[in-house]
């Protein structure tokens, strides 16, 4: 977690990485905003969250890495 100047242009893999936006925080914090899938890794049922902004389906290991990210931030209020 850090900060980066704004506006920031950034330079994603077009092998890895479909689109950038920008989602507030206050949205993805919002539990009807968030879809737990099951999806099956190695042959197991694995829970796997993502989230939805404006159309997008942010899931994989974003989603993860946000979920994780939000739990750490917990109870906190804008």
């Amino acid at each position: 977690v850090g900060t980066i100047p704004y506006p920031y242009n950034f330079a994603p893999s077009r092998f890895e990485v479909a689109e950038v936006i920008e989602a507030p925080i206050h949205h993805l914090r919002c539990q009807r905003n968030r879809r737990d899938e099951i999806r099956i890794k190695d042959g197991k049922l694995e829970n796997s969250p993502s989230f939805v902004y404006e159309g997008h389906v942010i899931f994989g290991a974003t989603a993860r890495v946000l979920a994780n990210f939000l739990d750490v931030l917990g109870d906190w209020t804008a």
